[in-house]
């Protein structure tokens, strides 16, 4: 995914809507950190901290509800009151899956990377994507709410 798309995806994530489609390109009411109205190429979560940390803070406060096991591959057993947790280090970001009674660690990881924002990024880019194909109408998800 190109980052111009990737970071689309994680502004309307956050609750940005689209204010106008311009020749120029689209503009988006405003978020944290950023309140005003604002074009798609001045959209910063790949290059600075202040614009992905609320992001993944949103993450980690997400209550996912019960997720059957047939859902998350290579998970024994269902997780109830799922929530994800990021573990942070130099360019490796872990996504661990908890549930009341059961973790899930290692659910999404991300190495590959020269740079721990890249990772960062790219984990919660992939979450979202994750998040979303799960909570579409389409979805064929045996855990839907």
């Amino acid at each position: 995914m190109k980052t111009l798309d990737a970071n689309k995806l994680i502004v309307e994530f956050m609750g940005a809507t689209l204010y106008a489609d311009t020749p120029e390109g689209k503009w988006y009411n405003g978020i944290e950190p950023y309140p005003h109205p604002m074009h798609e190429s001045a959209i910063e979560h790949h290059t600075s901290w202040d614009w992905l940390m609320p992001v993944v803070e949103k993450i980690e406060n997400l209550n996912l509800g019960t997720i059957e096991a047939d859902y998350i591959p290579g998970c024994a057993s269902e997780l109830i009151n799922a929530n994800v947790q990021f573990r942070i280090s130099y360019n490796e970001t872990t996504i661990d899956l908890f549930g009341d009674m059961d973790v899930w660690e290692g659910w999404m990881s991300f190495t590959k990377f020269k740079t721990k924002m890249e990772s960062v990024y790219n984990a919660v880019v992939e979450f979202i994507k994750w998040y979303n194909d799960r909570n579409s109408p389409n979805a064929v998800n045996p855990d839907k709410k």
